[in-house]
């Protein structure tokens, strides 16, 4: 079924299934709950931003809107869309969650009951303009939508496959694809009862703020079914000439990590009747040559003596490029070559299990610090090589000359190579290289005994390795606030040192540690961000408020002749009052209608007097205005005398007695510097906004506009590095929320906590200029990645191209 089709509407709704009442396995029940839970929980957490700024836009349309009739409809989709939107976020997670309950089921959502079959009769009818138009709008989206994440699509199809005991899905059958997505959008819609104008763009505004959410939650959802072991090899690689040293690299960087398998599954692409079935191409997704690429799932059936054997493939690929390296680096020394030979003569090879035991001893008294030159250094692995050569040395004759065998020599330059390469990672604090000059020596004992700790990226070592280095990325020794991370990162690295003996579950359980602390900090980071975008979203509405009431007395003032100090109160004490009424209970509000009449009543009497004409407020009416500016004053802070004294100055130009221009200079000076130093409302304290950054109001320019507009469409969480000084020194922020109304933008730290505000134009121009940078997204961890530097580099000695190094053997 393909195009609008599948989105036009069953003859009887299908009745909602929750997950708690279904038959499924107790194995395929906990898969679908912890699918559900994932992305009910990113729902949640982006549901309310999405339609707060759906709502927000609306709001801002009925000002430009063409016509009364378009103005009341946008007022009304407004006011539908601010009380049901609770129904709506139930309804549309029940939809979700029948989908995956319904993962069995073979009936398409879309047909009725007892209706024709697809090969049988069907008889054609009419379809009302405003349904194909659903229809049309809500497949653009979908297909937007699978293009965006074609490949965690396909990924998941093949896993929900197995979940099911079926072939894998396509994307429309997807339980939690974009189409079925859009089909519980659709029916979660009907609670608010919109025009269909405002229907298609509810669904306009849905794909623009809230379907890119989902491209990461289908990422998550893949990596969470890997950790439950569905799957866990599951790759995409394009076709390339076996034997290449590119296409076993990148085959074994794109595998997923790879617990113990579930052998009693079979494949996810087999048919039904033991073939392959080969899965249809996801959309958008063009091969590394250009051409279309070829998609097989890679999930392996090998049992585990095959993985060994590739580890054992890649390791020796790796000492082969070792080896070049090696071959030209003595051409280009052939003296110390010379020496080395002269040396072998002598040369007594050490075995593992005396290299494990003075590695031992060094992990449990060597320091991690190196004196040169009379300071201080954190230590390398080629120190480590010095100081087990020098421990060989003190234990055979005088004269013998202790070195490592090949292998363990290779394994020795491989690791120093990867803990060199994550150094050189720029956003690594000086309390980052210290954990990790304390994890060298437990690295390089894993690594002598267990092979495919270069090779699996689910090693638990690496887990360790990856989890100190990536969670160092930003949190520094330097702040006092990221202290209680720092040193649970050490105390973990010292209970290596202390408890690691060559039994790899130690790394497990700390791992385990870990991981439970950085999820608490996670959690406090999110809290944390999500309290001050709520609070952007405030000063936000509270600017808009502001804005209003300035076009208001603006508005009355027009054309009018006031006194200069009564028309400075209105524009800014009295427009305060206004934007508060406006806030509280918006432009239909008794409160702001009547303190908008009270306004309309000074500046009319005002503009009277000031003509020389009568006055329009008699001596009863001014005693109640009195009364009621003194209770709408003290809303925003006045009280008391100063209350009282500036009442007296708004009713003073517009109720007979002397001009406000002409009584008591002194006293109209003294109240116009308090007010000056005043904090307006929603105003911080002078220094209390050290984090805004003001920006100059020029036009921006041609490249300008184009990184605004590209900002424009950035997803929230997207970073940024922020260069602070001329000597370079770089912050990275997380754009946390922007606002497309007013163009101000909140980035914060790694702890969620507010870091500056911006708008979307400085921004721009900053990004224009190099002081900013986007941070595009890494691919794979930081240990994946210094592999990855590291085999490039290597094959440089090789002639830099696979199909010609020693190591490119056949597959």
């Amino acid at each position: 079924m393909q195009g609008p089709a599948i989105f036009s509407r069953a003859a009887q709704p299908v009745p909602k299934v929750r997950l708690a009442a279904t038959r499924f396995a107790p194995r395929q029940k906990k898969l679908l709950q912890g699918i559900f839970s994932l992305l009910s929980s990113n729902l949640e957490r982006r549901l309310e931003p999405a339609l707060a700024e759906i709502e927000k836009s609306w709001f801002h349309d009925t000002d430009q809107a063409r016509s009364n009739q378009v103005q009341q409809g946008l007022m009304q989709g407004v006011s539908r869309l601010r009380e049901r939107r609770g129904a709506f976020a139930t309804e549309f997670l029940a939809q979700l969650e029948s989908s995956l309950a319904r993962l069995s089921d073979t009936t398409p959502e879309t047909q009725a009951p007892g209706a024709a079959p697809a090969h049988g009769r069907v008889e054609l009818s009419l379809v009302e303009t405003g349904a194909m138009d659903e229809a049309v709008v809500l497949n653009e989206i979908a297909s937007r939508s699978e293009i965006r994440s074609s490949l965690p699509l396909f990924m998941l199809g093949q896993r929900f496959g197995v979940i099911a005991g079926k072939p894998a899905f396509e994307v429309e059958k997807l339980p939690i694809g974009p189409h079925r997505i859009c089909m519980a959008l659709r029916d979660a819609t009907d609670v608010f009862e919109f025009t269909v104008t405002a229907q298609q763009d509810f669904y306009r505004q849905i794909d623009r703020h809230l379907m890119p959410v989902f491209a990461a939650t289908y990422e998550e959802i893949n990596a969470w079914l890997v950790r439950e072991h569905l799957l866990p090899n599951l790759a995409y690689a394009p076709l390339r000439r076996q034997g290449t040293l590119e296409a076993k690299v990148a085959a074994n960087a794109a595998a997923a990590p790879k617990p113990e398998q579930e052998q009693a599954k079979p494949p996810s692409n087999v048919g039904p009747h033991g073939a392959a079935a080969r899965p249809r191409m996801p959309r958008g997704l063009p091969s590394a040559n250009g051409g279309a690429a070829s998609w097989m799932p890679t999930e392996s059936a090998e049992p585990d003596n095959g993985e060994g054997r590739q580890d054992a493939e890649l390791f020796d690929m790796l000492r082969q490029l070792l080896a070049s390296r090696r071959q030209i680096l003595g051409r280009l020394k052939p003296d110390a070559a010379g020496k080395a030979r002269s040396a072998n003569a002598n040369a007594v090879p050490v075995m593992l299990p005396q290299i494990q035991k003075s590695l031992s001893a060094l992990q449990t008294h060597s320091s991690h610090l190196r004196m040169v030159d009379g300071k201080p250094r954190l230590r390398q692995i080629s120190d480590l090589r010095q100081d087990l050569l020098a421990q060989f040395r003190h234990d055979l004759p005088p004269g013998a000359d202790p070195v490592l065998p090949e292998e363990h020599g290779d394994t020795l330059d491989l690791v120093g190579m990867l803990f060199d390469q994550i150094a050189q990672e720029p956003q690594l604090s000086n309390a980052a290289n210290t954990l990790l000059a304390k994890l060298q020596v437990p690295m390089l004992r894993v690594a002598l005994d267990d092979r495919s700790f270069f090779t699996e990226r689910n090693h638990p070592a690496r887990q360790l390795l990856n989890a100190v280095a990536d969670a160092s990325f930003y949190w520094t020794s330097d702040d006092e606030q990221d202290r209680e991370l720092i040193d649970k990162m050490g105390s973990i690295v010292d209970r290596l040192s202390g408890e690691y003996d060559g039994n790899p579950a130690v790394f497990s359980q700390l791992m385990g540690d870990l991981s439970r602390h950085l999820g608490t900090q996670q959690r406090k980071a999110e809290v944390s961000e999500r309290r001050h975008v709520e609070a952007a979203r405030g000063r936000e509405k509270l600017e808009i408020a502001k804005l209003k009431a300035q076009e208001a007395i603006l508005g009355q003032i027009a054309g009018r002749k006031l006194p200069r100090f009564l028309q400075s109160l209105l524009e800014q004490t009295w427009a305060d009052v206004l934007a508060l009424a406006l806030l509280r209970g918006g432009e239909d509000s008794p409160t702001f209608k009547q303190y908008l009449s009270l306004s309309a009543r000074l500046i009319d009497s005002a503009a009277a007097k000031a003509g020389g004409k009568p006055t329009l407020i008699s001596a009863d009416e001014a005693s109640r205005m009195r009364a009621d500016m003194l209770a709408a004053l003290g809303q925003i802070g006045y009280q008391g005398d100063e209350a009282d004294d500036l009442a007296g100055k708004l009713l003073a130009s517009a109720t007979p007695g002397e001009d406000a221009e002409r009584e008591d200079p002194a006293s109209r000076t003294e109240l116009a510097m308090k007010l000056k130093h005043r904090a307006r409302l929603g105003q911080a304290q002078e220094g209390a906004q050290a984090v805004e950054i003001k920006e100059v109001a020029t036009p921006l320019n041609q490249e300008e506009t184009a990184w605004a507009e590209r900002i424009r469409m950035l997803p929230f969480g997207t970073w940024f590095d922020f260069t602070l000084n001329q000597q370079g020194a770089v912050a990275r922020r997380r754009l946390s929320w922007f606002s497309t109304v007013t163009g101000k933008c909140l980035f914060v730290n790694h702890r969620g906590q507010r870091a500056c505000d911006v708008t979307i134009n400085w921004l721009a121009r900053e990004l224009a200029r190099g002081n900013v940078k986007l941070v595009q997204a890494e691919r794979g961890s930081i240990v994946d990645r210094a592999w990855g530097a590291i085999v490039k580099a290597l094959k440089v000695f090789s002639g830099g191209k696979g199909e010609s190094a020693p190591l490119a053997t056949a597959s």
